[in-house]
This record gives C-alpha cells, sequence and structure tokens, in this order.
C-alpha cells in the first residue's frame, strides 16, 4: 500500500461501474499508483449503479463488499439499477410493475453473471429470475447501502437534490426522488452551500461541450460518462477536482 504524500486526507468519488469489474479494478490501480490517494486515509465514496449493463456485476460486488470490510470509512451509495434490481426479486414488482424494466436496461447481463446457464432465453431468465441467483450477501450489501452522504463541503448523492435548502430535501425528498432526478436538478443554479457530486446522467452536450464529459458546473459535477459501447468510468478526487478514467472495453448497455 503506498502512503499518501498529502497531508489533508483526500475524496474520491467514483461514477457508474454498471458490471464492469476490469475497469473498476484499472481505476482503484490507477488512482493508488498513479496519484498517491491511500485507501487507508483517504476516502472513496461510490455514487450507485454498480450492477447492470457490463458482464461482471457479481464480481463487481463481490469487490466492493471487499472493499466496504476492509475500508470501512468508504462509502457506497444506491442507484436506480439497483433499485431496478431489487423490484425485479419481489412478486408483482410494486415500484415498477415491470420486470422487463430492469431486464432491458442491462438486467440480463446481471443474470448472466451470476449463472453459467447462458442458453436461457428471456422467458426462462424470468422464471429463474435474481432472487433464485443472487447470494444474500449481495443482497444485505444492496440493502444496506446509503442515499447519500455528504462533509462540510461536499453532497454526494446518485441522481441529485432538488433546488431547496439540504436539509429540507433530506426531509422532504425520498430515495426514489433522489437516484432519479435529472434535469430539474441538472440545469438548476441554486447554491446548496456544498458542491454536489453524482452519476446518474449522461453529458450528451447539453450541459456543457464534450459528449460524454463529466458535467461540471458551478454547483455540480455530475461522472457518469459512458453509454452504450462507449465511454470511460470516472473518478474525481476532490477538492482538486483532478478527474481520473479507464476506458470501457466490453459491451454495455444503456445507463
Amino acid at each position: 500500500m503506498k502512503t499518501s504524500t498529502t497531508k489533508e486526507p483526500k475524496i474520491v468519488a467514483i461514477g457508474d461501474v454498471h458490471g464492469h469489474y476490469r475497469e473498476l479494478i484499472e481505476l482503484l490501480d490507477k488512482l493508488e499508483y498513479d496519484h498517491n490517494i491511500d485507501f487507508e486515509k483517504d476516502t472513496l465514496v461510490f455514487l450507485g449503479d454498480y450492477v447492470d449493463g457490463g458482464p461482471n456485476t457479481k464480481d463487481v460486488l463481490d469487490h466492493l463488499i471487499y472493499l466496504k470490510e476492509t475500508y470501512p470509512h468508504f462509502k457506497f451509495l444506491y442507484g436506480n439499477h439497483e433499485d431496478l434490481l431489487m423490484d425485479a426479486m419481489i412478486p408483482h414488482h410494486p415500484i415498477y410493475g415491470d420486470y422487463y424494466l430492469w431486464w432491458n436496461q442491462g438486467g440480463e447481463a446481471t443474470l448472466k453473471s451470476y449463472t453459467d446457464r447462458m442458453d436461457l432465453d428471456d422467458y426462462e431468465a424470468s422464471l429463474v429470475g435474481m432472487k433464485d441467483a443472487i447470494p444474500e450477501l449481495h443482497i444485505q450489501f444492496i440493502m444496506s447501502l446509503d442515499t447519500y452522504a455528504e462533509t462540510s463541503a461536499y453532497f454526494f448523492v446518485h441522481g441529485g437534490v432538488l433546488p431547496m435548502p439540504l436539509e429540507q430535501a433530506k426531509k422532504e425528498m425520498t430515495r426514489y426522488d433522489m437516484i432519479w432526478i435529472r434535469d430539474q436538478f441538472i440545469l438548476s443554479d441554486y447554491n446548496w452551500g456544498k458542491k454536489i457530486i453524482f452519476g446518474h446522467t449522461i453529458n450528451d452536450g447539453r450541459y456543457n461541450p464534450g459528449f460524454l464529459s463529466p458535467i461540471i458546473r458551478k454547483n455540480k459535477i455530475g461522472i457518469d460518462t459512458f453509454a452504450h459501447n462507449q465511454g470511460k468510468l470516472t473518478a474525481v478526487i476532490l477538492p482538486e477536482e483532478e478527474f481520473v478514467y479507464t476506458k470501457f472495453t466490453n459491451d454495455a448497455t444503456q445507463a
């Protein structure tokens, strides 16, 4: 383990992993060995959407559980794809009402990461379901995820918050709101008193120049930087706002 050369601990936020284990490990190695991030002292904040899309959701969750056990000060947030997955395991799907909403947004790849029955058609896979395939340890990890994390300078959340004081938002917004909100949050110039660090929404060129680049505004930074078969996994080192990337090489579905 390398020792950080900085006096003050760093905070590193990591964007939507979506089942890409190789890229996650490469990014963590870059942070540790190329950017002097000390996992013992510095804090990593994972912004959610660990599942769906990439081929290795099982390996990603295994590694995040290892990190949580090894570095208890790390933070792990809940994303909308974790919500879709959990709903897909419940009869009648009370939140979203449709198993295939999850299945068609990367859920197929997630299921296949847990089973070697690669010849399942859609109907057969729906009968197997994630409840039959996913280990209890992974379910408990997902259920333990926080909706947000914060410091004196930053507020970390998967989707975003409404333009209102953060204390009010924490009381009035549901978890569903915080993991799904997009333009009402992103296009707002509201001053929350803390910079918001988020994932969930890719930059399609509307938020600032650069397709699939981070969303960088005075009051927020968004680091979901991939869609379909393009893009990269992104981390931002704070307070310097230094971005670190690893390029996706495996197939991915929409974020």
